[in-house]
């Protein structure tokens, strides 16, 4: 209701059809600029929302740069007043430099460069067989890349290149009954990885005493996968006494 309803959020008391569209810009020193646009709307059953979200920045001292672009797509449908479904698609690219602080102001890596992108899709769905039973399904898919590289280093490092590409899937089911004595939640989890970490540096080892130039590579396999079961409940006898009784057992692998 009214008393948690904060900017522009949609709530009991004004939800009806129509469009929103919402602007935000900002600037400041250092070459700096931000801003947002979203466009939403109620139409029926359905509800969509698309946005962006940028930020610029050089920083205020040398390589504190940070560009960040995200693009997001959302809906959701009422098939009923007891079934509704989501779906959602995210786009991220970050840039940036070393923008760490340190106790020292001069202690950072002019040449360091950090990216990370991602691409994320979501699924959602909810049945409520009665108001006291209801049952929640997601599987979301995220296709992300993040690397580092740094050309300017200290002898006898010359650069380094570290890339990590992966690509996982999760997915969770979970049940919830309500009443005025007994609360119950039970829920299935899961969640497959599949990752490397792909690292190359660049070293020079002056001669004579040196052997010159040597190029180290190394590739590690991180695939992680997990599997979790749970149910938790909690009685309510008394007015003032509650109980909490739980299970859960959890498989990892990686």
């Amino acid at each position: 209701g009214t008393g948690t309803a904060s900017f522009s959020e949609f709530n009991p008391l004004f939800t009806s059809d129509g469009y929103t569209v919402q602007l935000n810009g900002m600037g400041g020193e250092n070459n700096t600029y931000g801003g947002d646009a979203i466009i939403a709307a109620i139409v029926g059953k359905g509800a969509f929302s698309v946005g962006y979200s940028g930020f610029k920045t050089d920083g205020f001292r040398e390589n504190a740069g940070q560009n960040d672009q995200i693009f997001t797509a959302f809906g959701q449908y009422d098939f009923s007043p007891q079934t509704s479904v989501q779906a959602e698609y995210r786009h991220r690219n970050l840039k940036r430099g070393d923008t760490a602080l340190a106790f020292y102001e001069d202690f950072f890596f002019p040449g360091q460069q950090s990216k990370d992108e991602s691409d994320t899709g979501r699924l959602g769905f909810r049945h409520a067989f009665s108001p006291e039973s209801i049952v929640l399904a997601s599987v979301i898919y995220q296709n992300a890349k993040a690397s580092q590289t740094d050309n300017q280093l200290a002898e006898p490092f010359v650069s380094y290149d570290i890339t990590s590409p992966a690509k996982s899937l999760s997915g969770e089911v979970q049940y919830l009954y309500r009443s005025p004595q007994l609360n119950v939640t039970t829920g299935v989890g899961y969640f497959d990885v599949k990752t490397h970490l792909d690292t190359t540096f660049n070293l020079f080892f002056p001669p004579p005493d040196g052997d010159g130039e040597f190029v180290f590579q190394d590739t590690t396999k991180l695939d992680v996968r997990h599997l979790n079961l749970y149910a938790y409940a909690y009685y309510k006898p008394v007015e003032n006494l509650n109980l909490t009784a739980g299970i859960s057992a959890d498989y990892l692998n990686g």
